[in-house]
């Protein structure tokens, strides 16, 4: 591959990440909401426990998508600085320590989504235990 077509599939990694906390925040906000403004929902066990199950679900391979997401962005971020450390070096010189290139470590995804996935399921559970 060229560096072109290299760094074009980095910054679409980027996007994807990008694309997928959107996702994320949109999927919580919409569930809560739910719960939130239908009554009847809230009073159905059953329906709450679908749902707790189900958001738990969608975050956990919400975050192994992020995670993948970040493998294959380092991938290329490696191929990219190999590929140009021998020919090119203005190229290579020009985004070093940018962290434009490089994939964020997954100490930085990982906390983030828990703490989500915490607050949303939290707020689900607070929302629906029953009220005396």
């Amino acid at each position: 591959m060229n560096e072109q077509t290299l760094l074009d599939q980095t910054f679409k990694r980027w996007d994807m990440l990008l694309t997928a906390w959107y996702v994320y925040a949109a999927a919580a906000f919409a569930v809560l909401a739910l719960f939130a403004v239908v009554r009847p929902l809230r009073d159905d066990r059953r329906a709450v426990w679908l749902f707790l199950t189900g958001f738990a679900f969608f975050a956990w391979t919400h975050l192994l998508a992020l995670l993948y997401i970040l493998k294959s962005w380092a991938a290329l971020a490696g191929q990219l600085s190999t590929d140009t450390a021998g020919r090119g070096k203005e190229f290579a010189v020009r985004f070093e320590n940018s962290g434009i290139l490089d994939a964020p470590d997954a100490v930085w995804v990982v906390p983030f989504h828990v703490i989500g996935d915490v607050l949303v399921l939290g707020g689900l559970w607070a929302l629906c235990r029953p009220r005396r």
